[in-house]
């Protein structure tokens, strides 16, 4: 037994040191550095409340922007069919092999040209656009189109007014692109941008580029025909670019109007506009979107897009251009199904955050808050014992809100989700006094 002991102590020690090397052997080495500029951007709001109360079930989630519907008829038969010629396998005549290599192949980085085709005869008829002198490109959605016009447009340092309530994929984007973002003021009785203090940041010559929504995310606010005018020409008069975004163009309400600035009926060389498929149509998945922009602009965007993300996915632009088919009635009459859940909430923001202001446009209200109640809590307090998920309103530049969206359910689940939000803020109101 003696014998055995200094063996059994050697063992433990060898044990120990060969566990030791394996783990300094199998041990990864500390990663290198990420950039600052991915380390200081702003966080993904939408994502962040989604995360935090993913463990709970039964949630409503008012946070999402996105319309409740799907995509017209024609664009579900497009997709049927595009489904049935993949089914037909290889043994097809050269029509259709010919179609499914276009699919899976590359196409032109700017859009299909049948795609190109359909939205220049729509913004021509329906947004009354004078497209000479001006391109038109297909993006893997709006957001895609403003993350390229953010890099095409900002050099490190160059002054962006971001019109504040603003859309905080503009706000990221603008800071990979490292410009230094000034945020506009907004009248609070309107949601309508501040022109003046517009003017006052344009008069320093050192403002490159303006961003506008409307109607506006998150406060659904429909800016005036006078209003864009006026915003335009300052920015043509200091040499910056305007960069509006009409991804709601279709949703307006109690009898407001979108209008889309004529570049060249106006003289505008310097306006962009942005245009998304995901609301209208229902193809928010499909990633689908478009811009407009001077012909001066095209070398720089289309190198951009030829590595950012060479072209939207072919098989959604055909989807896309099937869509195009349905008259823009069918999108009204979709819209038109939000009215019940916007005058529900509507109803009783009016009795317990007095202070919002009711706008024209999108499928959100941005709640003013009553002071006593915290933003942060009450987002808590309605997600984990109401179960209703909402944005935080600092996400936009408005602390002390919640963008709260009538439009992301089909309508009996949003006016249940509704009933659960009342009880919150009566909740959250009384127990503030």
């Amino acid at each position: 037994m003696r014998r055995g002991k200094p063996v059994h102590r050697l063992g433990q020690v060898t044990v120990y040191w060969l566990n030791k090397i394996i783990s300094i052997m199998s041990s990864s080495p500390p990663l290198p550095r990420t950039s600052s500029r991915a380390q200081n951007l702003s966080p993904p709001s939408i994502e962040d409340v989604l995360d935090q109360y993913s463990d709970l079930s039964d949630t409503a989630n008012l946070a999402m922007g996105v319309a409740h519907w799907g995509p017209p008829q024609s664009a579900l038969n497009a997709i049927r069919a595009l489904g049935k010629d993949e089914d037909r396998g290889n043994e097809d005549n050269g029509d259709r092999r010919g179609r499914k290599q276009r699919l899976h192949g590359y196409g032109p980085i700017t859009g299909n040209a049948d795609l190109v085709a359909a939205l220049r005869d729509k913004l021509e008829t329906e947004n009354q656009l004078d497209l000479k002198g001006q391109r038109l490109m297909v993006t893997a959605g709006a957001n895609q189109a403003f993350s390229l016009l953010a890099l095409a447009l900002c050099d490190p340092g160059d002054t962006a007014v971001l019109l504040a309530p603003y859309y905080f994929s503009h706000l990221v984007a603008l800071q990979i692109a490292q410009a230094k973002v000034v945020e506009g003021k907004w009248d609070p009785t309107t949601l309508l941008p501040d022109v003046e203090h517009l003017r006052s940041h344009l008069a320093s010559g050192l403002v490159k580029v303006v961003v506008l929504t409307t109607p506006g995310n998150p406060t659904g606010a429909v800016c005036p025909e006078t209003t864009l005018r006026q915003i335009a020409s300052l920015c043509h008069a200091a040499g910056a670019w305007l960069v509006i975004d009409e991804a709601y163009e279709h949703f307006v309400h109690d009898g407001a109007r979108h209008v889309s600035l004529c570049a060249r009926k106006l003289n505008l060389p310097g306006l962009i506009h942005i245009f998304s498929m995901s609301k209208s149509f229902g193809l928010a998945g499909w990633r689908l979107g478009y811009m407009v922009y001077p012909l001066a602009l095209h070398p720089a965007l289309r190198s951009l897009q030829d590595t950012i993300p060479t072209h939207a996915a072919i098989v959604s632009q055909e989807v896309g251009k099937a869509a195009l088919e349905v008259k823009t009635e069918w999108i009204r009459a979709q819209v038109r199904t939000l009215t019940p859940c916007r005058e529900r909430l509507w109803s009783l923001l009016s009795k317990y955050c007095p202070a919002t202001v009711r706008t024209h446009g999108a499928f959100y209200f941005l709640a003013q808050l009553p002071p006593q109640v915290d933003e942060t809590r009450a987002v808590h307090v309605l997600a984990t014992e109401h179960g209703v998920l909402c944005t935080p309103g600092r996400a936009f530049g408005a602390p002390g809100t919640l963008r709260l969206s009538y439009g992301s359910l089909p309508p009996a689940e949003c006016m249940r989700a509704f009933d659960r939000l009342e009880a919150g803020l009566a909740a959250l109101t009384q127990n503030s006094k």
